[in-house]
């Protein structure tokens, strides 16, 4: 019996000799442990990340057609969106890396929405052909709100907008402003309130 340490009365005390890894599999252990710390810690990173732009979406309110530079405008052109005699009046895009990937905006004569994802990524109809536009706001910044657009031809779209500031507001009544012009036939800026 191999003993290490004497008992209070000085008697040899037994033990049993747990089992130790060589020094190359400890460290073959603890790179284990590692790698499996970096994977998790890079999947939490990932989260985060898909996290803050959902978010920077759900904040990025809709943009007065002034305030979109210029190079965002050349690029819808680009894209056959938007044509040389139109002028654009309000854009929201929930385009997360490049502004093609969802957007809608609306000039003097046309509502278009444009989505890569979509089997028709481009759906653009005259102001004049809508028949109605129901809002539904949303309760807080952290929600959508939805435009419901309904077109003589039975043609029904969907505005999804970010709520940050009241930009959906204010995009929904610049809409309703040219809508009404256009069916009126006057040039009234949408862009400004009544």
């Amino acid at each position: 019996m191999n003993s290490s340490y004497p008992s209070p009365d000085g008697l040899p005390v037994p033990y049993v000799a747990l089992p130790t890894l060589p020094p190359r599999r400890r460290w073959w252990l603890w790179g284990c442990v590692g790698c499996v710390v970096l994977v998790v810690l890079l999947v939490l990173a990932l989260v985060g990340f898909g996290i803050y732009l959902e978010w920077a979406w759900l904040l990025a309110p809709p943009t007065p057609g002034r305030q979109v530079p210029a190079r965002v405008i050349q690029r819808i052109r680009d894209l056959g969106l938007l044509e040389r005699d139109e002028e654009l009046r309000y854009l929201a895009s929930d385009g997360l890396f490049r502004i093609e990937e969802d957007l809608s905006f609306f000039t003097q004569r046309r509502l278009v929405l444009h989505c890569e994802e979509w089997e028709t990524p481009t759906s653009a109809v005259n102001l004049r052909d809508i028949v109605s536009i129901t809002p539904t706001f949303a309760e807080s910044d952290f929600d959508f709100t939805c435009l419901d657009v309904v077109c003589e031809d039975g043609t029904e779209l969907t505005v999804t907008l970010g709520s940050d500031a009241g930009g959906d507001k204010r995009y929904y009544e610049a809409l309703k402003r040219a809508w009404e012009a256009a069916r009126a036939g006057t040039k009234a800026d949408p862009t400004k309130g009544k």
